[in-house]
């Protein structure tokens, strides 16, 4: 504890100098120290001085949550969570189950856009070469597709087609010197005109019409692929379609694609078969 000399006035350690000043030599008391010069930890509470420093008051919740001015009801502090906002667990399912919905959607825009394009002429039409005979030929192709028929034959085979219809057999021969893998014959159809409006006809499937085959003497292996045939080799088969029986100017429509981005139809032609003699089957010449 330290004290001042009551003689010279040194503060010391009373206790290290056994009240001794090492200044002057007094002795120092230290039973008869004046109250002032106490510690202030040895002091009475009411002797000890106050702090001057302001304490800050800090508003209770209710008093912190009353609108400023004064009166009305306290306001609510509390974050409110927003009703409706976004939340990506949700989206990212509702996009999975949508997505092969907005793919057919552009498949088919697009596909109405081809289907446009064809009517319009945006394709290369090339016109037969000869009777039977249609040579399709461009920078795109790169090598020419040939595409001979041989003979075209209407089969009426009762209890086996739908009654009023027929079936059209046209055998054909297709070839090309190289093989291509994103050129190729790919739209080939019948076109004929009926009750004054015009039908398009698919090559049916082979296995679609097996016994109508089988009336024939002709088997699946008979018939000729309607997508790309005659691609780096040559093929022959028949291509069958179904149409009315009274069925008039028929045409066989043949279309060169290239399926290389972007996919589009570059060639085409028709074959009318008109005048064109049977192949062989059993049934009447087309024309007569």
């Amino acid at each position: 504890m330290k004290i001042r000399c009551k003689n010279c006035g040194k503060r010391f350690d009373a206790e290290m100098y056994s009240g001794l000043c090492p200044k002057c030599g007094t002795y120092n008391d230290m039973r008869a120290l004046d109250e002032g010069q106490r510690p202030v930890s040895e002091r009475p509470a009411s002797e000890r001085p106050v702090s001057k420093r302001p304490v800050s008051k800090r508003p209770s919740p209710a008093e912190a949550a009353r609108p400023e001015g004064g009166g009305g009801e306290p306001v609510s502090r509390a974050k409110e969570r927003p009703s409706g906002g976004f939340r990506p667990a949700l989206v990212f399912p509702v996009l999975f189950l949508l997505l092969p919905v907005l793919t057919g959607i552009a498949w088919f825009v697009w596909r109405q856009g081809f289907v446009k394009g064809l009517a319009e002429g945006e394709i290369a039409w090339i016109s037969p070469s000869r009777t039977g005979q249609l040579l399709l030929e461009g920078d795109v192709l790169g090598d020419p597709i040939a595409v001979t028929v041989e003979g075209v034959d209407r089969v009426f085979l009762e209890g086996l087609i739908p009654e009023g219809m027929q079936l059209v057999c046209v055998k054909a021969s297709v070839s090309s010197e190289e093989y291509h893998y994103d050129v190729g014959l790919g739209d080939i159809s019948l076109a004929y005109g009926h009750g004054g409006d015009p039908f398009y006809r698919e090559p049916l499937y082979a296995d679609s019409i097996g016994t109508c085959l089988y009336a024939l003497g002709l088997s699946e292996e008979d018939a000729l692929s309607s997508y790309s045939p005659g691609n780096g080799e040559e093929e022959s088969g028949y291509w069958f379609f179904l149409a009315h029986e009274d069925a008039g100017a028929l045409e066989l429509v043949l279309i060169a694609e290239d399926r290389d981005y972007p996919y589009r139809a570059v060639v085409g032609g028709r074959i009318p078969l008109e005048g064109i003699g049977s192949s062989g089957l059993a049934a009447e010449e087309v024309g007569q």
